[in-house]
């Protein structure tokens, strides 16, 4: 059987489609034109695939490894091959333009979200190839999807620490502060709102001024190698003064609106407070 010959390999989605939650499904089509020969259709594999990279280098610039030791990993959480229904697989295709419509059903839990930094990503991608047994040279196309899979567990468990300052040079301050600080729940999806409630008793000679910062701790695998690393996602939202000798007071936090890096286009994350 003399080798296909193809040409314009495409995937397209449907309404363009690039942003999906757990569950949602992925529908789309491959296009491609045959100019030679025939192909079976079963040549055609098309696949979903989430991969994970990390890498980073650790004590650069000594005499003998002035690049550092580095250390990159990278692992595959997804590889769903879409099956092609039998009575189309078996069919030849003859020269001229064909289509192949498919659908990836996402998992509902179990996932992680797409992510990307300097020290690692999480990707998701759909790959179509063309068994290279079958034309004159390999045929590969991919093109990317970000998902986005928040926690769907425990998510309304109330969560809050507490912290005391002793002062114990006058020419600094006497007493103590203490501070409670507390959020209804410990999971949020993009732009949902953080209500924080942060109690002030200030047992001091000073005036304080509480200050509120989302952080976020990313830490990245690579073996028995981990690298932890803690990014500030706002800037500090500055509170009332609390007056020395204020007990159990509930400190006034300023609604402001921040953006997080996330999956999805940048989006506001509000906090909410009370008066």
């Amino acid at each position: 059987m003399d080798k296909v010959q193809l040409k314009d390999l495409d995937i397209s989605l449907v309404e363009n489609k690039r942003n999906y939650i757990s569950g949602d499904t992925v529908y789309g089509t491959v296009s491609f034109t045959v100019t030679g020969g025939q192909m079976e259709v079963s040549r055609v594999r098309i696949a979903l695939i989430c991969q994970t990279k990390t890498s980073w280098a650790e004590s650069p610039g000594l005499r003998l490894h002035r690049e550092g030791n580095t250390f990159s990993d990278r692992k595959t959480y997804i590889h769903f091959v879409y099956k092609i229904p039998d009575q189309l697989a078996l069919k030849h295709l003859e020269p001229g333009k064909h289509q192949i419509p498919f659908n990836f059903e996402l998992p509902v839990e179990n996932i992680p979200s797409s992510y990307e930094s300097d020290h690692g990503l999480i990707e998701y991608y759909l790959e179509v190839t063309v068994d290279e047994t079958t034309v004159d040279e390999v045929q590969m196309v991919k093109t990317g999807i970000t998902v986005q899979a928040p926690v769907r567990h425990n998510l309304h468990v109330s969560v809050g620490g507490t912290v005391e300052k002793v002062f114990t040079f006058p020419s600094v301050g006497t007493g103590s502060i203490n501070m409670h600080a507390s959020v209804a729940k410990k999971g949020f999806e993009s732009g949902h709102p953080i209500e924080v409630d942060c109690f002030i008793w200030n047992e001091s000679t000073l005036d304080v001024t509480p200050r509120l910062t989302l952080y976020q701790t990313r830490v990245y695998m690579c073996g028995e190698r981990h690298r932890g690393v803690v990014v500030a996602l706002t800037d500090a939202l500055v509170g009332q003064v609390v007056k020395s000798g204020a007990k159990d007071m509930l400190a006034s936090l300023p609604n402001a609106f921040a953006l997080i890096r996330n999956p999805f286009p940048y989006r506001s994350l509000r906090r909410q407070t009370h008066e």
